[in-house]
């Protein structure tokens, strides 16, 4: 590396505010000594000198000990409910003899997210260096975590150099999108990020805020790539860097516009209204010309009008240029322009970054997204409705693999690796050349299997905001759950009966039994989430309707004793109420310190859903406080009729103007049947402001004051249900 390029490392640490990142880069132009001032995370002897006279320091969370005389890496105890680290007890700090020691580092995707710690890519790659010999020539040391981040990525492979690894491999990427770069949001609570954003937002409009936070991503990404490199060229160690892949037929990433000039925004949405429809109806024609007019009004900032583009594109066979829409929307989620929380997926900008730097350092890059596409293209078959374009088949949900999608993944990773390692030849398909990956499928209890297939229900009923109905794909996998082991419905009991209780999950009765049963639900598995999840519910009564009519109908009792409405009020526009509680603003869903929390539900979609669970034959009273909000500097009156519906039904009109009014209604007995049922608010258009309302959101973040990058729909202050009294 060139004086010149540490130099420009050196500013962007600074610049960063990360000191002890800058001071490793001082040390290397030789002006300040081995000592930094302060605590370090990084060894301060050579990392390989592990011995009796020093103390290592800690790889993660895994703390040095003695044991018997020599060094061991010991993790504490996991919590009931699991955490975000390999459950691996202990490593020790040497070598056995003849072994190659292989350290394997990466996020969510590659700690076996939704398998583990039954199975995790570390344990399948294990087994595939070692399948047929006799001997254990190699060991995978696994210091995956969710959750990963670039910086805790870099500090982890530093300290790893105490093991004396014999390659590293990391599995990266799909965080970079959502978790590097959350500056560049105009929410966050620091005044110069909200005026510098203000900035290139009144320059560049929100293409130009997304390129903003791409060049900051790609320096970021950059510094920690060089100096991982750098550790490993001291140390003479070859790098293995998987390039993730991501679910592209089977995953939305359904968002709103930012405001757009004039009257845009509500263009937008008659023309996102006009595809969905065109696409239940099997016009997929109708709803391509849609899904085009809206990329003109947007410019393609917004990934809700690629995937549209891309489902009507699939439907009509033209799989190429579906397959390009589908990236075009990974790559249009970007911080900068998140309304809705997002979901992590590597994008084409992590792929340029990392295949750059992979040529240039000399990294062995294992391309998963060529790997899988040529996997799909050869073994499509079946159950999988989009056959050419990665799904299902080998993602659980947005990005995490399948039991085949982790085999095939580790099968390439573990040839590589014996390839860089002991020179063997592994072909051209790393790289997706022609040559077949063989591997042999991991076994896998039915309990285990049937876990991960309901932990993929429950995260996509948590994270997915489709553009489609998500019935079929929740119905899908708590069929694959029931399907591997049908005593799964014991776990489908304890879930409903924890959703459905009025105190904390941990404290449920539901909890204690759901620990102490083959199919213990954890963190990874939304066990702890608080919210109703009323399109799960739905899944998994329509699953057991026929496959199990018994189980459907307790489980249906469970629901209506837990969460039906009494005859005193409750709020329904609070948790848990919401039918999609990420279709928010993402700060309201993920309070930051420092923001102040809202005290009304405001909703920035045409369309918001409520749940009531009635136990049928009575009227149901309703009471809401609702306005449609001004933008800052309007002078017209805004005023319109929202509709209400009960499971599409219509059942009210409401006037509503810029001041808070109060609204009494009836919900006759005609329209609630015994369960759940989708209550739904339709606001009016939205006022041609979008001019307005972009200077507006730029005054405030100049002032560094939280500013709404977004249209509101309408705000809601209450809204109680109560049965008739």
């Amino acid at each position: 590396m060139t004086r010149k390029e540490i130099c420009r490392q050196l500013a962007g640490r600074l610049a960063q505010e990360e000191p002890q990142e800058a001071f490793r880069w001082l040390q290397l132009l030789g002006f300040v000594g081995s000592e930094p001032v302060g605590p370090s995370p990084s060894p301060r002897r050579d990392p390989e000198s592990v011995g009796d006279e020093e103390t290592p320091q800690p790889i993660s969370i895994w703390q040095p000990r003695q044991i018997q005389g020599k060094w061991v890496f010991e993790r504490p105890e996991p919590d009931p409910l699991g955490d975000h680290f390999a459950s691996t007890r202990r490593w020790s700090a040497t070598k056995a003899p003849g072994q190659r020691r292989v350290c394997f580092f990466g996020e969510s995707v590659a700690a076996g997210y939704l398998y583990a710690p039954h199975v995790t890519p570390a344990k399948v790659l294990d087994r595939c260096l070692t399948e047929g010999s006799e001997e254990k020539a190699f060991e995978v040391v696994d210091l995956a975590r969710t959750n990963e981040t670039l910086t805790g990525l870099l500090t982890t492979v530093r300290s790893s150099l105490q093991l004396a690894p014999d390659i590293l491999v990391i599995f990266a990427g799909n965080n970079w999108n959502l978790l590097e770069t959350p500056e560049t949001s105009p929410y966050l609570p620091a005044v110069q990020g909200r005026q510098r954003y203000g900035e290139v937002l009144q320059r560049g409009g929100p293409k130009g805020l997304a390129r903003w936070a791409q060049r900051r991503l790609e320096h970021k990404a950059t510094g920690v790539l060089e100096e991982i490199a750098l550790l490993a060229r001291q140390r003479e160690i070859p790098v293995v860097w998987v390039l993730p892949e991501v679910n592209l037929a089977h995953w939305h990433s359904r968002q709103p516009v930012a405001w757009l000039p004039g009257d845009g925004s509500q263009q937008w949405h008659e023309w996102y209204r006009i595809g969905g429809e065109a696409l239940r109806r099997e016009k997929p024609r109708e709803a391509e010309e849609a899904a085009r007019k809206m990329l003109d009004l947007d410019a393609g900032s917004c990934p809700t009008s690629h995937r549209l583009l891309a489902e009507a594109l699939m439907a009509q066979g033209h799989w190429e240029d579906a397959e390009a829409a589908c990236r075009a929307e990974v790559d249009a989620e970007s911080y900068a322009t998140l309304c809705f929380l997002g979901s992590p997926r590597a994008n084409q900008q992590v792929r340029r970054v990392v295949e750059s730097f992979a040529q240039r350092e000399g990294f062995v890059l294992v391309d998963l997204p060529k790997i899988f596409r040529r996997a799909t293209l050869e073994t499509s078959e079946g159950e999988e409705v989009v056959a050419r374009i990665p799904g299902r088949r080998l993602f659980l949900d947005y990005c995490h693999l399948t039991l085949e999608g982790i085999d095939l993944a580790m099968a390439a990773v573990a040839e590589s690796v014996r390839s860089v390692l002991t020179g063997q030849d592994s072909g051209t398909w790393a790289t997706g050349g022609s040559s077949s990956i063989a591997f042999l499928p991991t076994p896998l209890a039915p309990e285990a299997e049937a876990l991960a297939a309901l932990g993929a229900a429950i995260h996509s009923a948590h994270r997915l905001l489709s553009i489609c109905p998500k019935s079929e794909l929740l119905e899908f996998w708590s069929r694959r759950a029931f399907s591997a082991s049908p005593r799964v419905v014991e776990a489908f009991r304890d879930l409903v009966a924890a959703r459905g209780g009025p105190i904390p999950v941990v404290l449920n009765e539901a909890h204690g039994r759901n620990r102490r049963s083959s199919f213990p639900l954890s963190l990874q598995h939304g066990w702890k989430w608080e919210y109703l999840d009323a399109e799960l519910l739905r899944a998994l009564l329509a699953t057991l309707e026929d496959l199990d009519p018994g189980a459907c109908a307790d489980l249906q009792e469970e629901i209506v004793r837990g969460r039906g409405l009494s005859r005193d009020f409750v709020d329904l526009s609070r948790p848990p109420f919401l039918w999609e509680p990420l279709e928010r603003f993402y700060p309201d869903v993920m309070p930051h310190s420092g923001l102040t929390g809202r005290a009304t539900l405001r909703c920035p979609w045409p369309t918001t859903d409520f749940c009531l669970v009635t136990s049928g034959g009575a009227e149901v009273h309703l009471e809401v406080e609702l306005r449609l909000p001004l933008v800052d500097g309007m002078k017209e009156a805004r005023e319109g009729e929202v509709a209400l519906e009960v499971d599409g039904n219509p059942l009210a009109s409401l006037s509503a103007t810029a001041a808070w009014s109060i609204h009494r209604l009836t919900v006759p007995p005609s329209l609630l049947s015994k369960g759940l049922h989708q209550l739904t608010f339709r606001w009016p258009h939205l006022p041609s402001v979008g001019d307005l309302a972009q200077e507006a959101a730029v005054r405030r973040l100049q002032l560094g004051v939280e500013a709404d990058l977004h249209p509101v729909f309408g705000e809601i202050f209450r809204l109680r249900g109560r049965l008739h009294p």
